[in-house]
């Protein structure tokens, strides 16, 4: 999945959508179970998740284009807690 936010103008709330395509190339030994659009869709966390993707490439990545991102901490707060908790639900240690 990838989200191309440059069009994006609202990181606070944005509009864009994911884009769902296979790897080409992993490296050895690592596996990712790909899904599909809809099940993004129906994931609780799925609004959220888009929001701190955006929010990590406005606020990171293109602050000096885009410097008025409009994410405040409030926003900020939730896409970290968004990670947080995708992480722990998806990854074990």
């Amino acid at each position: 999945m990838s989200i191309d936010s440059r069009s994006e103008t609202q990181p606070h709330s944005p509009t864009v959508t994911p884009a769902f395509v296979p790897f080409r190339r992993l490296p050895s030994g690592v596996t990712v179970r790909s899904f599909s659009a809809a099940e993004f869709g129906a994931l609780p966390s799925a609004q959220q998740i888009t929001l701190a993707l955006v929010a990590a490439n406005k606020c990171v990545a293109h602050i000096d284009e885009y410097p008025d991102h409009g994410v405040d901490a409030r926003v900020l707060d939730a896409a970290i807690d968004t990670t947080l908790a995708e992480i722990h639900a998806r990854i074990s240690f």
